[in-house]
């Protein structure tokens, strides 16, 4: 046998087992890695799936809350304009105001005496 043949048969009786054994352990791992991964992935779509859900009922309670908080602003414009209506009248603003704005007039047209 020559040296090349006796390379070769040391490399197929020491090396290629090692290496079978190394390809062997290579394929496991990654099938695990894949199974890992696809766990994972069926747990975060399903935390993503929650949280959409949970998201949605709060858009939905903050548009019912928003419907009320509407509601009681046109309430409470409607009782100001009416309280402000009231005042005026019960003070008479108006004829108040004409009275002095006369009274105004009367004295600059009014002749000065000395």
């Amino acid at each position: 046998m020559s040296v090349i043949d006796n390379t070769r048969k040391l490399m197929q009786d020491l090396i290629a087992p090692e290496l079978k054994a190394l390809q062997v352990q290579v394929s496991s791992m990654e099938r695990s890695i894949l199974s890992s991964l696809a766990a994972s992935d069926k747990t975060t779509k399903a935390q993503f799936e929650a949280m959409d859900a949970r998201m949605k009922a709060l858009e939905g309670a903050l548009l019912g809350t928003k419907d009320v908080l509407v509601a009681q602003t046109k309430s409470l414009e409607g009782k100001v304009d009416s309280n402000h209506a009231s005042i005026l009248h019960s003070l008479d603003i108006d004829k108040r105001l004409e009275q002095l704005e006369r009274l105004q007039r009367d004295s600059t047209s009014a002749p000065r005496q000395q």
